[in-house]
C-alpha cells in the first residue's frame, strides 16, 4: 500500500490527497487489497471494510484508521489499525493510474547521422520492383533492415510508414 501511495503522491504533489484518492478506489473495489496479520495469516479485505476505515497520511507514513461516526460533537478520537499490513493489488493501480513513461522506455530513436543517400528514392523503386513482379509489400521494419543492408542507413519506421502511404 505504501509503494502505491508513494506513486499517486509524485502525481498529486500531496500525500493527503494520494490517500484520499486510494481509499475512494479502494472503496469503489476498483482496486482490490488484502491484509496480513503480525502471525502470517492473509485474507482478502471485503468491500465494507473501506466504508468504515480509510487510509492517512501523517507525518510517520501512511495508516490504516476508523473513520470518524459523521456529525461526531466532541473531540475526536483517532485510532490507527495496528498489528496488520495491508497490500494493494498492482496491476489494479497501473490500471487507474498507469505509471508515467521513464526515459528508457521511449521509443524515439537517438539522433544519429542523416544519411547521405536518398533512401526514400531507393525505397520507392525497390517497392516498384517488388509490386510489379508481384511480389508481397514487406512490411516496414523488413524495409527498414533492406536500407540498412543496402544503404548502410535505417530510417526510422513512421517515416517508412508514411512513405509507403504516400506511394499505395
Amino acid at each position: 500500500m505504501a509503494a502505491a501511495h508513494r506513486s499517486l503522491t509524485e502525481r498529486t504533489g500531496s500525500p493527503h490527497l494520494a490517500a484520499a484518492d486510494l481509499t475512494e478506489a479502494l472503496a469503489r473495489r476498483r482496486v482490490r487489497s488484502i491484509c496480513r496479520s503480525a502471525d502470517g495469516e492473509r485474507w482478502r479485505i471485503p468491500l465494507r471494510f473501506w466504508a468504515d476505515y480509510r487510509l492517512e497520511h501523517w507525518s510517520d507514513g501512511l495508516h490504516v484508521m476508523k473513520r470518524p461516526p459523521p456529525r461526531a460533537s466532541g473531540p475526536r478520537i483517532i485510532t490507527p489499525v495496528r498489528g496488520y499490513v495491508f497490500y494493494a493489488w498492482q496491476p489494479d493501480i497501473d490500471a487507474i493510474w498507469p505509471p508515467a513513461p521513464s526515459a528508457d522506455d521511449s521509443e524515439r530513436r537517438k539522433p544519429g547521422p542523416q544519411p547521405t543517400k536518398n533512401w526514400k528514392v531507393f525505397l520507392a523503386a525497390e517497392l516498384a520492383r517488388r509490386i510489379e513482379a508481384k511480389e508481397r509489400v514487406p512490411a516496414a521494419s523488413e524495409l527498414a533492415q533492406w536500407c540498412e543492408n543496402e544503404l548502410g542507413f535505417q530510417p526510422d519506421l513512421r517515416q517508412i510508414h508514411r512513405l509507403i502511404k504516400q506511394l499505395l
